[in-house]
């Protein structure tokens, strides 16, 4: 067990005993806090390889409850949960952490009641401090993702995507950055927080130059009226990497502890050739890139001061540089792809292909969950993380679900996970 010093009480549990490191130096760090150091990622001097799960839920079990439909007990199935990941030694986990449509966020956080919205902000505060403390007390770090959906940019401000992407003046940006700046100044100085991701595969809906836009129609409940759903949602790769290197500057602006990485999923194996021709105004261009193209992708959509590179690794990204779904080769080219660029690797998401499907019980899913640890450890990538652990929220069957990991059900796989810590 690593130990760390000057830490309050409540935090001193927040040492992540139970995983696998490697003496790289005595450079002095901040104890206790999870930092880079080129491409490493450190703890107390030491550099972290880390192989746990997401926890997509946890944040609504915790704080938005009685807000969105689910399934009752949510508060002890989430206690529930982090027990057996801390019982299993998973010491960091991914997680939303903000409401997803716009809808919610009005039912959580605005309102045009000022009285009415201080109640709201301190309810919602005070639930997720008890989930920021559920972790610390079981020694679990959370990678905490910001503004899940895009199309918060455009919903929250009733205006059109590319207005949020593009102006950081628009309505939507700067209802999304007050959440920012509350949340981030409410634990900059907790390691409970492993680091800040700005959103969730935003990079995906770059490029794609739709008639019709990026965004989809969806009940007024959800995204409530008046909103845009028409060709000026579209937004390009160049635009994208501006806005994220904006957030990322607001976010180090308010916190000089934590690291803060995008969010993103792997590059689509034609991102370059998508990007060129919406900057040129010609149709689209799904020729595959080839590795200088890949990398040139990931270098812009990283921008200064984002700390960590992130992707997201199934089967687009296992099929990328001419390669099949099932072939984790790739890894080791990330990898070394984020070396020369100069910052530590996260896969944020780990996970099956639809052509060995959604079940991580059959032979198939672990034959494939065994090359990709393996893939991991010799690449040194320093966290990776599954899709997805015990998702109570009723969005899916909590038993067989897609893509469900569960003790008592999927124990193969998640015992390899465990064992590659």
């Amino acid at each position: 067990m690593l130990f760390c010093r000057n830490l309050r009480p409540i935090l001193i549990a927040m040492i992540l005993s139970g995983c696998s490191f490697e003496e790289i130096g005595q450079a002095k760090e901040t104890p206790g806090f999870l930092q880079r150091r080129g491409t490493e990622l450190v703890l107390d001097g030491r550099a972290v390889r880390m192989v746990s799960v997401n926890k997509y839920d946890l944040f609504q079990q915790f704080v938005l409850e009685g807000m969105v439909p689910m399934p009752p007990g949510q508060h002890d199935k989430a206690i529930e949960a982090l027990d057996e990941l801390a019982s299993h030694g998973f010491k960091i986990i991914r997680i939303n952490c903000s409401p997803y449509w716009a809808g919610t966020w009005r039912q959580a956080w605005f309102d045009d009641d000022p009285a009415e919205q201080s109640r709201k902000r301190e309810q919602f505060l005070q639930r997720l401090d008890d989930m920021i403390q559920a972790c610390a007390q079981r020694d679990i770090r959370i990678i905490a993702t910001l503004s899940w959906y895009a199309g918060n940019l455009a919903d929250l401000g009733h205006h059109d995507l590319h207005e949020g992407i593009t102006n950081p003046q628009s309505p939507a940006r700067r209802r999304l950055e007050e959440y920012i700046r509350a949340v981030v100044l409410r634990y900059k100085d907790s390691p409970a927080i492993a680091m800040w991701e700005i959103g969730n595969e935003w990079n995906l809906e770059a490029d794609l130059q739709f008639p019709q836009g990026v965004l989809k129609a969806v009940p007024a409940s959800m995204a409530p009226p008046p909103v845009v759903r028409d060709g000026r949602n579209n937004f390009t790769s160049d635009e994208l990497a501006r806005c994220v290197g904006q957030i990322a500057a607001l976010i180090k602006s308010l916190d000089s502890s934590h690291l803060v990485t995008t969010g993103h999923s792997s590059p689509r194996p034609s991102a370059m050739h998508l990007l060129r021709a919406a900057r040129a105004g010609k149709s689209k261009d799904w020729t595959q890139d080839n590795e200088a193209e890949l990398e040139e992708y990931l270098r812009l959509s990283h921008p200064d001061p984002v700390d960590v590179i992130g992707i997201h690794f199934y089967g687009e990204a296992m099929s990328a540089l001419g390669k099949t779904k099932g072939d984790v080769s790739n890894i080791a080219i990330y990898k070394r792809i984020a070396d020369r660029i100069g910052k530590p690797l996260l896969i944020g998401e780990i996970g099956l292909h639809e052509e060995i499907g959604d079940d991580y019980s059959t032979p198939e899913a672990i034959r494939l969950v065994q090359k990709q640890l393996a893939a991991v450890s010799v690449a040194r990538v320093p966290i990776t993380l599954y899709w997805t652990f015990r998702d109570d929220s009723g969005r899916i069957d909590p038993v067989t679900g897609p893509y469900q990991l569960r003790f008592d059900r999927t124990d193969t796989a998640l015992e390899l996970m465990q064992s590659a810590n």
